[in-house]
């Protein structure tokens, strides 16, 4: 997934880069919203040198993507249906079985969140891979 933007600030190996928000990444929110629904800033590792006013190309690793994707979305719905089951298979009350699932969802949410940095980051990271002319 490559996107491409203007260097609008620079805070030591980081840039702060202005771009259109394409249909593409739209839901992604590894971005800061701008005053426009058209327009966002992401911060991303300065892998080009680039500088203020240089228009340069952004990419996510894909194996990073997908790993996000898995991480956010695909582990917490495991440990919600395997709760269902198991719960269920228990004899639990339906309304037992769901909050105790929702709770079992938060949970596996906080220990993500714990892990997460101790993963390996610019899996994760955007970067600023070239200087467009």
């Amino acid at each position: 997934m490559a996107e491409s933007g203007i260097v609008t600030r620079i805070d030591g190996k980081f840039v702060e880069i202005k771009l259109i928000r394409s249909e593409a990444c739209k839901h992604c929110n590894a971005c800061l919203p701008s005053l426009t629904d058209k327009t966002m800033i992401l911060r991303a590792e300065n892998a080009c040198q680039a500088k203020v006013g240089d228009r340069v190309r952004i990419s996510v690793q894909q194996n990073g993507f997908l790993a996000a994707v898995c991480l956010l979305y695909v582990i917490p719905a495991i440990v919600f249906v395997l709760l269902i089951v198991l719960l269920s298979l228990l004899g639990w009350n339906e309304w037992a079985v769901l909050g105790c699932a929702v709770i079992g969802v938060a949970v596996a949410y906080l220990i993500l969140h714990r892990l997460t940095p101790k993963l390996n980051q610019k899996r994760f990271s955007p970067v600023a891979e070239e200087i467009i002319s």
